[in-house]
């Protein structure tokens, strides 16, 4: 029906009306207007054919039927939609690309048995090159291996229905018992924890486990071990701890747990309720837990106290202030000390070492290296603050900033600035919003139910991206040299 012979010469005769009296200007011909391949006609061999009463099949006026014909014997409907139905139909069955060369033709899912009736399958197809038919099935290899490795990294009902229940769990527990939710951190970081680092080592094409090194993972560290410390240390009452050690161990935690780690839970937009995904549920965990911990001991003390008097002496909070007091015996100044200490440890690391683990090019410029480790610093540029950072501060063009990321290639001022931002903003937050949840038990609240927003809108978009961009994005990625030529 595509591939038709020449035309040949037609004699000029009046139209005559088809069979079955329908005019040629019927509605069904104004939705489908005949094509000049429609007008065309076979003629038999050795005659020129044309006349009325010659074989039907081969007259002016019942030219041999296209593929799409049987849609002409569809019972008209009325209204837009079946309009478009049926042209879409129409398009469908016409469609075909280039017919030079190797042809491969595949039938259309359309007609019984496979799809919309009425129209004829063994009639409806669709011929494609070889060429196309290959192009054609890389799609499809590649949106498989797209939906592969998402399942590789967790995505799967399992996963999905354990990360949503976990979340409705933590919130019952929260809200029903908050005097034992420390034990219920506790045992959350001895499974998320070990399960995050696992993935992190296996990570590829870089080992990720110098992430730990990280200030919030950090502050997450002492969290848990200053408890499991206490807890130690109740089975061993002959063992005198001195209070003042507690009391300022216990005032750092509080301004960095909600001072410094709520506020990079508000920067950060990574962190997101991601259900099926191990990773942004446990990097939800260490940046919203300690604020809800912390919320436990701030204004249910009295309750934990009661519930473990042998593990807690909490009768210090009461005297706890602020600022006022002096660098070690305020909340804010053993904070700073806390932060500044951490801060120290990092920047020293990253300067000895750090800065040139994920380089791709030795020091010399130019012979290869082979990385194996990655930093967060390094994975922070890359995800676009080299960018920022150096027309911002540098004045550094956008292609030299994307080279440096292609490489993992900064300088000590890209570090010296990156580390010297994270200072404010970690000082700034612990002076603002950790002075608003020491002081006020509403603002505490309302900070948890805004990180808590926040991780929800972050993951919606998330998954609202899997399910509508991830694959046209990644296709058009892989097939980027082709569209453009």
């Amino acid at each position: 029906a595509m591939i038709e012979s020449p035309p040949q010469t037609r004699r000029h005769e009046p139209p005559a009306t088809p069979s079955g009296g329908q005019s040629p200007q019927s509605p069904r011909h104004s939705f489908f207007p005949r094509t000049d391949a429609h007008a065309k006609k076979s003629s038999p061999a050795g005659g020129s054919g044309g006349r009325r009463g010659e074989s039907p099949g081969r007259s002016a006026c019942n030219p041999p039927k296209p593929a799409h014909d049987s849609l002409s014997k569809q019972p008209i409907l009325n209204g837009e939609a079946e309009v478009d139905r049926r042209i879409s139909s129409l398009k469908r069955s016409e469609f075909h690309f280039d017919f030079d060369g190797d042809v491969t033709t595949l039938a259309s899912s359309d007609g019984p048995g496979g799809g919309r009736p009425g129209i004829d399958r063994s009639r409806s197809f669709v011929g494609f090159k070889q060429g196309e038919k290959e192009t054609i099935r890389k799609v499809f290899a590649e949106i498989d291996a797209i939906a592969q490795r998402k399942v590789n990294e967790g995505m799967n009902k399992r996963n999905f229905s354990l990360g949503v229940l976990d979340t409705i769990g933590l919130t019952y527990l929260y809200g029903h018992y908050p005097q034992h939710f420390w034990l219920v951190f506790m045992l959350q970081s001895a499974v998320m924890i070990p399960l995050k680092f696992r993935m992190m080592w296996k990570a590829k094409p870089l080992n990720q486990a110098l992430y730990y090194l990280d200030f919030c993972w950090m502050m997450n560290f002492l969290g848990v071990i200053f408890l499991f410390l206490l807890v130690m240390l109740s089975y061993f009452p002959s063992i005198d701890v001195n209070g003042a050690a507690r009391k300022a161990v216990f005032s750092a935690l509080v301004g960095v747990g909600a001072g410094g780690i709520t506020g990079a839970n508000i920067v950060l937009d990574f962190i997101a309720l991601v259900f099926h995904d191990i990773n942004s549920m446990t990097g939800v965990f260490i940046h919203v837990m300690p604020a809800i911990v912390l919320y436990t001991f701030l204004w249910h003390g009295d309750d934990i106290a009661e519930a473990w008097p042998d593990v807690f002496d909490l009768s210090y909070i009461g005297s706890l202030t602020y600022f006022e007091g002096g660098w070690n015996g305020s909340v804010f100044g053993c904070s700073v000390i806390l932060y500044l200490t951490w801060w120290t440890f990092y920047v020293s690391f990253m300067l000895l070492i750090g800065l040139d683990l994920p380089k791709k090019k030795t020091i010399d410029g130019v012979t290869q290296s082979e990385p194996r480790w990655d930093t967060v610093f390094h994975s922070t540029m890359r995800g676009g603050a080299c960018v920022a950072l150096g027309r911002t501060f540098r004045g550094r063009s956008r292609e030299e900033s994307l080279r440096q990321m292609e490489e993992n290639s900064f300088d000590l001022t890209d570090f010296g600035i990156y580390m010297g931002m994270h200072a404010v903003g970690a000082v700034m937050a612990t002076a603002l919003i950790g002075y608003g949840c020491f002081t006020n038990q509403i603002f505490h609240r309302l900070t948890i139910v805004l990180v808590v927003v926040l991780g929800v809108v972050r993951g919606a978009k998330r998954y609202t991206y899997y399910a509508t961009m991830m694959y046209s994005r990644a296709l058009q990625k892989e097939f980027e040299s082709v569209l453009k030529n």
